[in-house]
């Protein structure tokens, strides 16, 4: 656990580094300065949802970003070895995963995407090789997940359909509808 502690410290320390020497990089540039355009803004990507692996030896984490001419986002799925190194993509172009979790044994890297209309679903990649693996069928969807301890199950997190009530609209035809003397409410 204090491993873990450390390397999450080495992490913000870096970011932290990168921003301080990104702040230097554009004061050196003052007189190139311009206007904010729309395009800075597609230009722009999000780092998000950052995991270290059980043994410690990666991190893997979503860039997120956005495409101006198919008027589409995409968050993808990439790995960094803590040690340093080039960052490996997972998913492909075009699509859009949700925060990444690893098995405990650090085999497996799960995520959750949309599949086929039936809403988020669970995936795993293994990471020795190979496809993604979609994990579970729920027709509604799935919210959340987490690994059982053991690693040999998931707890997921579905929003039950079956107990919402649909609920008509209300119709009121009388001119005194919950009135408190003081006006209607």
């Amino acid at each position: 656990m204090r491993k873990h502690s450390l390397i999450k410290l080495a992490l913000v320390a870096l970011l932290l580094l990168g921003a301080t020497a990104g702040f230097q990089a554009s004061a050196q540039d003052a007189d190139a300065l311009r206007n904010l355009q729309v395009d800075d803004y597609f230009a722009l990507k999000s780092v998000g949802g950052p995991r270290i692996s059980p043994d410690g030896a990666w991190v893997a984490y979503t860039v997120g970003s956005k495409d101006l001419e198919n008027d589409r986002s995409e968050t993808r799925l990439w790995m960094v070895p803590t040690a340093g190194g080039e960052p490996l993509p997972m998913t492909a172009k075009g699509s859009s995963v949700g925060r990444p979790r690893w098995s405990p044994d650090g085999n497996y890297l799960t995520f959750m995407a949309s599949s086929r209309g039936q809403g988020s679903q669970v995936f795993k990649l293994d990471l020795r090789g190979g496809e993604r693996v979609q994990l579970t069928s729920v027709e509604q969807g799935v919210e959340g997940y987490e690994w059982s301890p053991d690693g040999k199950r998931l707890v997921l997190l579905i929003h039950d359909v079956s107990q919402e009530k649909a609920s008509g609209p209300w119709v009121i035809d009388r001119l005194m509808f919950k009135q408190d003397y003081v006006g209607y409410l």
